[in-house]
């Protein structure tokens, strides 16, 4: 059995105030997920509160931090009501539903994967003086990378309870509202002091009637930190002015959180062994990208949370996790509940005996007891308190699990998406306004980062070992300057790049940069990162095709409001001369990788643009999936050409045979040219990415057609996969004669939903040669 524990990010650490996720793989019982909290153990963060440092503003903070008069009135009355208490609600109930999402991948652009996905609903009855009682009413989990559906073993739930006294209306319901803003945590913008942190400007207004005639009006209060760092948000809050009552709330982490600077270990964040994990695990960075809160007003008076979404992500080195949580609540009742009983005491669960065989025997006791309690009533339950006692709840969960993860109150699949779901528009674009926000801070010098990591190290023909910098210097909240100078051992060429870029928010950048470097011309794989340059290095597979770039760029990742790569150039190119034919394999015996085969590049100074877009359709890896890749350039110059090609992914279960699981992929693309294309911009298969089994390059030209064909049996987490690629690349003008394409088969292995993958191919035609690879990010 493979046991994995799994570090819960920012994120996931707020919204379910926990440590750990242990996961455990075994071949009988299969994926089983258990998130520790025991039974009458409080599960807040705000239990702390007390130890730590409170912040005091200043006097001239205090009266520099608002930007109009309006702001500070608004604030004073959204702190008052933020600490009242509305006395007049005395119980509801109410329907929940919360989905939490993990993903996991290793670049930014590729097709998305689930890692992990659970879904709960519940009803929620909730008394004053009572406490909030939590009838589960569907529950189930996918982990899709592992291999599908999993058991769920939540010792304390932490369902969403949409209201208690005292709570903070704005962390989306997770903390008790604290009064005071503290030092080593993300400081509220309402608490007391938040000054020191923040400035504040009243905004925009909106007014409606209700249908008893009473008017109600909002206000917007926007929320800019002084200084960006992660302990601040950026975002605009709206407040019934009436009440004081936050209504509606966009807000994002200002700067994401650097986790090597933020480690508890001294050692790891100041002393010898930083440099060492910098080095490894570099970027290593948690940050909330956007959360929006939706309130709605019910009988005239109760604003209670009707729909809230935060999204995040944690980058450790080249590993890419991105994380969503989403929960609907709607009301059956509010003050109308009968009477409810009061919620006992939790169960003593601490064993007196903490030796090994005393654990073992409480451990054997609690099953015991929770397998009673079903045979007596078909469900289990825990008790527990949260938020420092403020709120006693308990939990009743049916024993039936299967009847859980049918149930209709949660949506028809795990893999729908939100806005099937959760969807709304308002809440929607509060969650795009979030992500795009920038603290408003003055343009100002500060003093330079230097960044350096294996990620930033390569290995080709060309440059042989070449290693690059990052030295980067920051002006206000939105712009910064990267110069990243690079060197190669082989080659010995300096290249360097310079780039001023301008952050559009969480989402992205646009950058103007200057530049000499060694570019790709392949349109499939990525041979200048540090991935592909390992594999150069081990096995004298070397699939890039190299020339030299210098000039400038502006570039971008959005477009009209869409995700597009998009990039406006002005460079010359010319020849890239192969410098190194030293590899493991060739140290063992093997010839290597051909040292004087490269792309002789044509000399030619081009101005032009290029786009591309890459989309994902369904996230089910044993259901209907769609990849998509479109790529457009056109230049003028030298030579004035245009360029474009389409490649599509489709992958699909075939169904049971022979006991087991089939499914198949097909991946078909083409493209095509106009005017007078130079050899740097021709298509090149053959390879990995393109035709297995085929030397790189083993066909080129201004035109091409591909397709690859793979069968596999087995759970997404580990697939034996056999494949068929063929494919032409030629000169335009001959697309419609016959010509013997180029072949290629072989089986392969994948794994983590094809996130690694390992192929044995053979040539079939023109080349007949065996070929074995290990790569990443693969298709299927």
């Amino acid at each position: 059995m493979l046991n994995v524990a799994i570090p819960l990010p920012l994120l996931l650490a707020v919204v379910f105030q926990q440590t750990q996720v242990q996961i455990s793989v075994d071949s009988k019982k299969g994926t089983v997920v258990k998130v520790t909290s025991e039974d009458g153990r409080d599960s807040t963060r705000d239990a702390n509160h007390a130890k730590r440092k409170a912040i005091v503003a200043t006097d001239e903070q205090r009266g520099n931090a608002f930007l109009n008069a309006e702001a500070r009135v608004l604030l004073a009355r959204a702190r008052e009501a933020r600490m009242g208490q509305d006395s007049s609600l005395q119980a509801y109930e109410s329907s929940t539903l919360q989905r939490l999402t993990l993903g996991m991948a290793f670049t930014k652009i590729g097709r998305e994967r689930i890692f992990f996905r659970h879904e709960v609903a519940a009803r929620v009855r909730w008394a004053r003086s009572v406490g909030a009682q939590i009838d589960v009413t569907g529950r189930r989990t996918a982990i899709p990378m592992l291999g599908g559906a999993a058991n769920v073993d939540i010792e304390s739930i932490l369902s969403p309870v949409p209201y208690y006294p005292q709570r903070d209306a704005l962390w989306i319901g997770l903390e008790r509202a604290n009064p005071n803003a503290t030092d080593d945590d993300i400081v509220h913008p309402l608490a007391n002091s938040a000054e020191a942190y923040y400035t504040y400007r009243a905004g925009d207004s909106v007014s409606f009637k209700l249908p008893d005639g009473t008017s109600i009006q909002l206000r917007e209060l926007e929320v800019r930190p002084r200084v960006a760092n992660w302990h601040a948000v950026v975002g605009s809050l709206w407040f019934d002015t009436r009440t004081g009552q936050l209504v509606r709330a966009a807000y994002r982490l200002s700067q994401a959180m650097d986790l090597l600077s933020e480690s508890d270990d001294p050692d790891v964040r100041d002393g010898d062994s930083g440099f060492l994990a910098r080095a490894l695990l570099s970027p290593s960075t948690a940050s909330i990208t956007g959360v929006a809160v939706e309130y709605g007003l019910y009988l005239g008076r109760f604003w209670l949370p009707r729909t809230q979404v935060g999204e995040g992500a944690v980058q450790v080195g080249f590993v890419r996790m991105p994380m969503r949580i989403e929960e609907h609540f709607s009301y059956a009742g509010i003050n109308a509940l009968d009477s409810m009983p009061v919620v006992p005491p939790p169960r003593d669960r601490e064993p007196r005996d903490t030796s090994f065989r005393g654990r073992a025997r409480a451990d054997s006791a609690r099953i015991q007891a929770d397998a009673a309690e079903c045979a007596a009533t078909g469900s289990r339950s825990m008790r527990a308190t949260r938020h420092g006692g403020a709120l006693p709840v308990i939990v009743r969960i049916p024993c039936d699990t299967a009847k859980l993860a049918h149930s209709p109150e949660l949506p028809k699949s795990i893999f729908a998406s939100g806005e099937e779901v959760f969807g709304d528009a308002d809440r929607d674009a509060l969650l795009a306004k979030a992500q795009t926000m920038l603290p408003n801070l003055p343009l100002e010098r500060r003093l330079p980062r230097v960044d350096w990591g294996i990620a930033m190290l390569r290995y080709n023909r060309v440059e042989g070992i070449s290693s690059g910098l990052e030295i980067t210097q920051d002006f206000g909240s939105a712009y910064s300057v990267r110069l990243t100078p690079r060197f190669g051992v082989a080659d010995r060429i300096p290249n360097a790049e310079l780039a001023f870029s301008r952050t559009t928010g969480s989402t992205g950048a646009i950058a103007l940069n200057g530049y000499r470097r060694l570019t790709a011309a392949n349109d499939w794989g990525k041979p200048l990162d540090f991935g592909s340059g390992l594999s150069a290095l081990l096995f004298g597979r070397d699939e890039g095709f190299y020339y030299r770039a210098s000039g400038g760029e502006l570039t971008g990742d959005e477009l009209f409001g869409r995700s597009w790569q998009w990039r406006l150039f002005s460079e010359r190119q010319s020849a890239a001369a192969v410098r190194t034919n030293a590899s493991l394999a060739r140290a063992l015996g093997s010839a290597g990788f051909n040292p004087q085969w490269n792309i002789v590049a044509q000399p030619t100074k081009q101005t032009g643009a290029a786009l591309r877009n890459v989309s994902t359709f369904g996230l089910d890896p044993n259901g209907f999936r769609l990849l998509s890749d479109l790529r457009v350039e056109g230049a003028t110059g030298d030579r004035d050409y245009g360029r474009g090609a389409l490649d599509l992914t489709v992958s699909h279960p075939l169904g049971r045979v022979l006991n087991r699981d089939f499914s198949m992929a097909i991946t078909v693309g083409a493209g095509t040219s106009a005017g007078d294309i130079p050899a740097q911009r021709f298509w090149y298969l053959g390879g990995t990415n393109t035709i297995r089994g085929e030397p790189a390059g083993v066909v080129s030209g201004n035109s091409y057609w591909l397709t690859r064909t793979e069968v596999g049996y087995g759970a997404p987490g580990f697939r034996r996969i056999a494949f068929f690629d063929l494919g032409w690349s030629g000169d335009r003008s001959d697309w419609k004669k016959y010509v013997h394409p180029a072949s290629g088969a072989g089986i392969g292995w994948s794994f983590l939903d094809g996130l690694v993958r390992a192929d044995i191919a053979r040539g079939i035609y023109p080349a007949r040669d065996w070929r074995g690879a290990l790569y990443l990010e693969a298709k299927y």
